[in-house]
């Protein structure tokens, strides 16, 4: 029978190492990895329990640098919850073809399209699909886990500038293994309230990965019918793909949170510059 830990240590729990967080061990040698849902369940019996904030930048370098390892995501209406595992101490430097995938990766987060990233390293647009479906399973043990994308492209281009996210973290455990529960905010999905009730429901769920198929199958119509509100949805928000959406949205975000004054509070957060 699983046994579940209340015990929720005071103070930082994630010790500043320069960069990123201090790696821990993640459990005794031997233990079968957990389900999805017992994932999941952890999410939902240690969110908000003894939680601090976080600097996105620092959970971004985390994941990239593999410290931290996504193991569920959860992507609901009123908030996102993540399940993160810290990597074991003895993590060996990424190696440049690792360091070349993560810049793959933050370019395409960017908005930047297969073919344009293709040209600046001088490949071709499958190797860089192949680039950046191995950059997610370095950062996920669900690369094709909805709300992923989403979830890392938040982080990346708030770690890029002074942000007010309110990113908090709680550690849990499931038996030996140790985890920390990441809380976001929901992602507006229509900050400029342009969109149908029908078409917020079908941004968001376009957004977390759903295909038009799986869309019309939730929505009880067919995928032609999802397939003309979803260019209707890129029409009003003058995007091109999910991508682009997505970029689109999350610097909508950005607007809104970007700090003047410095935050205190933040777990590693450097001061935010004035404007």
């Amino acid at each position: 029978m699983t046994t579940w830990s209340d015990d929720v240590p005071s103070g930082h729990f994630l010790a500043d190492t320069g960069s990123g967080f201090a790696p821990e061990p993640s459990g005794a040698p031997g233990r079968s990895r957990p389900e999805s849902s017992e994932l999941a369940h952890v999410a939902w019996t240690r969110e908000g329990k003894g939680e601090e904030r976080c600097a996105p930048a620092r959970l971004w370098a985390s994941l990239s640098a593999g410290k931290l390892h996504v193991t569920r995501v959860l992507d609901l209406e009123e908030r996102s919850l993540a399940v993160l595992e810290p990597c074991p101490a003895a993590v060996e430097p990424r190696p440049l073809l690792h360091q070349r995938r993560m810049a793959i990766l933050e370019r395409r987060l960017a908005g930047e399209s297969e073919k344009v990233i293709g040209f600046h390293f001088g490949l071709s647009s499958s190797t860089i699909c192949g680039e950046l479906n191995r950059a997610l399973s370095d950062i996920s043990s669900e690369p094709r886990s909805p709300g992923l994308t989403v979830l890392l492209a938040r982080l990346y281009h708030h770690a890029l500038v002074p942000s007010t996210l309110d990113a908090r973290l709680t550690r849990a455990s499931l038996g030996s293994l140790r985890y920390y529960v990441l809380t976001l905010p929901p992602l507006d999905v229509d900050p400029w309230r342009r969109l149908s009730p029908a078409e917020r429901e079908i941004c968001a769920l376009f957004l977390r990965g759903e295909t038009h198929i799986g869309i019309a199958r939730r929505r009880g119509t067919r995928p032609r019918t999802i397939s003309n509100q979803i260019s209707s949805i890129f029409h009003k928000f003058n995007v091109s793909g999910r991508v682009t959406l997505m970029g689109a949205l999350i610097r909508r975000e950005l607007d809104e949170l970007r700090c003047d004054e410095p935050s205190h509070s933040w777990v590693g957060n450097t001061s935010c510059s004035g404007r």
